[in-house]
């Protein structure tokens, strides 16, 4: 009911009879009252308003205070998975970047299995007509069945556990010493020697260390430690001072090689055989007895003592061996010098264990043997040498040709690994100090 419905009420009220006085003043009563609610009505709904606008106000205030990134933490976090999308594009390329890695390591001729593990290693050369015809010197290097170029002549090769190491043959006085790891062939040094007693120059037998003696002046030389797998010498030592160097009949001065020391001799012809070990890892030098040498030297892995007993029998760095039926019996001296050259016993210098090998049943090829190479602590090579040939008969027996036979020393089994041929000589680490 508003203002116009009480009018309209009032002015029907004064047309009634009676009371029209006291009806009017109280429907005026009425029209004031319903006025005063109404203003009363709108002031409260303003001030509700007024209420609600200040609590919203206090609370937005209040977050803002509290938590100012609250607000725009969703524009914050919402480009985030943009910025991570990218991180799979960045991580991919890894891969490509890692790739090359393997074609680095594949021309390495020597880590295959492990570094402990190598492979056969010599130099096959086409045999001339006579003695005073010898062919020429070989440029391939074999490894297992891998070939290397050697880019030159040469007339030694051995092998480390990092790659094949051999001696240029230009002359007798000024062999060249060459390392590859499959890779060009880089010079690293220079010894001496001759094409028929060998360059002195000796390897360990598991390993990366090299010894040889490098001409310093002309009646002079030092000893050099090469580390193959540094690719850098590592030590040098000692002078000789006593007559040419490089004379035939001049002792080794390089008594063992192994890979943590280098045994040598401070004296060739003195009076007092001053015997050194060289300490790989220190660098220091030590002189040492004769007996504490040998007591080393049998108590390494891949080394055999020959002799009638484990007990007395002697350290043979190349033992030689000859074919009796099928079985391989030890000798006991050399065969240059049939009056030492004896049938003895061969046994593992560690254990005492005798070493009882045999070839192929039915093997008639050669009947001298000897060991040219380890390839671990339990597989042996061994040279065979074919005899009668008109080229090898009285030359240098170690470059004749023949086959090669890896051995098992655990069963004792040898197998036929490379069929030699009667035209084709054969160049490895071997001399004739090698039985010494």
């Amino acid at each position: 009911m508003n203002a116009e419905d009480f009018t309209l009420l009032a002015e029907r009220a004064s047309t009634i009879e009676g009371r029209q006085a006291d009806r009017l003043v109280e429907v005026h009563g009425r029209i004031r009252r319903a006025r005063r609610r109404r203003r009363l009505g709108n002031v409260a709904a303003l001030a509700m308003t007024l209420a609600l606008m200040a609590g919203t106000a206090v609370l937005v205030t209040a977050d803002k205070d509290q938590i100012p990134p609250t607000k725009p933490t969703p524009s914050i976090e919402t480009p985030t998975p943009t910025i991570e999308t990218p991180s799979p594009t960045i991580e991919t390329p890894s891969p490509p970047v890692e790739t090359p890695t393997p074609p680095v390591e594949t021309p390495t001729v020597v880590r295959g299995k492990a570094p402990s593990v190598r492979r056969l290693t010599y130099g096959p050369f086409k045999l001339g007509t006579s003695p005073s015809k010898p062919g020429t010197s070989p440029q391939t290097i074999h490894f297992g069945d891998r070939t290397i170029d050697a880019g030159r002549p040469f007339w030694y090769v051995d092998a480390t556990d990092d790659g094949a190491v051999f001696v240029e043959y230009p002359d007798a006085r000024n062999g060249g010493i060459w390392f590859t790891d499959g890779s060009a062939p880089v010079r690293i040094g220079q010894t001496a020697g001759s094409r028929s007693r060998g360059y002195r120059i000796a390897s360990s037998n598991a390993g990366s260390i090299l010894a040889w003696e490098e001409p310093t002046e002309p009646n002079d030389a030092e000893i050099v430690v090469y580390a193959t797998d540094q690719r850098r010498v590592v030590a040098r030592f000692g002078v000789a001072r006593s007559g040419p160097p490089f004379s035939p009949v001049r002792p080794e001065r390089i008594e063992a090689v192994y890979d943590d020391s280098v045994y040598w001799k401070t004296s060739i012809d003195g009076p007092r055989d001053t015997l050194m070990r060289y300490e790989v890892s220190t660098g220091t030098q030590v002189e040492v007895s004769r007996a504490s040498f040998e007591a080393d030297q049998r108590n390494r892995p891949r080394t055999i003592v020959v002799g009638k007993t484990a007990a007395t029998a002697v350290v043979k760095p190349a033992p030689r061996f000859r074919r009796v039926g099928s079985r391989l019996v030890a000798r006991g001296g050399t065969l240059a010098s049939s009056d030492r050259d004896y049938d003895s016993s061969a046994f593992e210098s560690r254990t005492g264990r005798p070493l009882e090998l045999s070839v192929p049943t039915g093997y008639t090829s050669a009947e001298d043997f000897q060991l040219v190479q380890w390839l671990d602590d339990d597989r042996l090579a061994l040279k065979a040498f074919i005899r009668g040939s008109p080229f090898t008969e009285g030359y240098i027996w170690h470059h004749e040709p023949g086959d090669f036979l890896i051995c098992t020393v655990s069963s004792g089994i040898c197998t036929v690994a490379v069929q030699g041929s009667a035209s084709t000589g054969i160049v490895m680490h071997l001399d004739d100090s090698s039985d010494r």
